[in-house]
């Protein structure tokens, strides 16, 4: 590990305080270059995307001076210009860093995103080991993560590393094991969970993916299938699933991610327009900016299948008992079948 990785491990710049030290602002970094007192060197550091890097300039030279890094056999100046290196990061630290939980930026990102999406924070259940934090479904207490501080050569890799298992489809495993950054899982079964080190390699629209279906793996509950009313003098629904796949939708239900919405369609349409799936729930909002709408919360929703005007009719709806949509309402199965074999239909046409 580097001087630089090792004096700032769980410290994140406070972007606020870093002028007033000294740093100068230079594009998207932000550079400090100040004199080592007594060795006649010159320390330049530079803080990007969260990442701090430095060198120790020698002015006489003209060149880099790197002796002070050798781990053995350290001479009596290299050990003085260390110490002064050193002594600088470390008062940098005090005035300009702050503490957060975890070594890796997108680990910090992944675990307050999990807190956003479904209020849950991790745990500590091990005592002797203190770097292995668990994720687990409240309900149940069944885990859909472990997040842990290993030795990275225990997947072939270099230093300290944070990696997260999650449950996977044992199916789909091999396949995942094949991207970058993923791995058969450390420490837990290789047969139904992964393991995915978060280092940035892996996207964290990526990962998020991957917890959502282990947490949905442990839930114990069913996905529902709703009838929600949608109408189109409020929003224009169909231009907005042609601008985008995935949308926000006003949350009015015990909805659950994974969940399937058939969307209805209003007059002048009256049918069932749209299949979709539920991706995000408890979306904070101020409500609608029109003020014609009553909504505390948003969800995301995914368009699956888009079904022709008046397909799925209100003669449709009425053979099954549903009269009128007025409000978000369970999917009788014996409709979910009907709609699936009509829509085979259309597009076997």
């Amino acid at each position: 590990m580097s001087i630089e990785n090792e004096v700032f491990l769980k410290k994140k710049a406070d972007i606020k305080k870093l002028l007033p030290y000294g740093f100068m602002e230079q594009n998207d970094a932000y550079v400090l270059e100040k004199d080592l007192p007594g060795t006649g060197m010159q320390a330049i550091l530079r803080i990007q995307e969260g990442k701090i890097i430095g060198k120790v300039y020698d002015p006489f030279a003209e060149e880099e001076y790197i002796a002070f890094r050798l781990q053995e056999n350290l001479g009596s100046f290299a050990a003085k210009v260390k110490d002064a290196y050193v002594t600088l990061l470390e008062e940098i630290r005090e005035q300009c860093f702050y503490d957060v939980p975890y070594i890796y930026d997108q680990t910090n990102r992944i675990v307050d995103w999990i807190e956003q999406e479904y209020r849950i924070v991790p745990d500590h259940p091990f005592a002797k080991e203190e770097s292995y934090d668990v994720l687990r479904n409240p309900d149940n207490q069944k885990w859909f993560g472990l997040l842990g501080e290993i030795d990275g050569s225990k997947l072939g890799l270099e230093g300290k590393i944070e990696v997260l298992n999650v449950k996977a489809d044992p199916q789909k495993i091999s396949e995942l094991v094949e991207t970058e950054g993923i791995y058969p899982a450390y420490h837990m079964n290789k047969k139904s969970w992964i393991s995915i080190v978060l280092n940035d390699t892996v996207n964290d629209e990526t990962i998020h993916d991957l917890i959502r279906s282990s947490k949905q793996s442990v839930d114990g509950t069913k996905n529902h299938i709703w009838l929600i009313p949608a109408n189109p003098k409020y929003f224009d629904l169909d231009h907005a699933f042609q601008v985008a796949d995935e949308i926000y939708w006003k949350q009015s239900a015990n909805y659950q991610i994974g969940d399937i919405v058939y969307m209805y369609y209003g007059v002048p349409f009256s049918s069932i327009r749209y299949r979709c799936k539920i991706t995000r729930i408890d979306i904070p909002t101020d409500g609608d900016p029109t003020g014609k709408i009553r909504m505390d919360k948003l969800m995301r929703i995914k368009k699956l299948d888009k079904y022709d005007d008046n397909l799925i009719d209100r003669k449709v709806l009425r053979q099954f008992g549903i009269v009128t949509v007025r409000g978000p309402r369970n999917m009788p199965q014996e409709l979910i079948d009907e709609i699936e074999r009509i829509y085979k239909e259309q597009t076997n046409d």
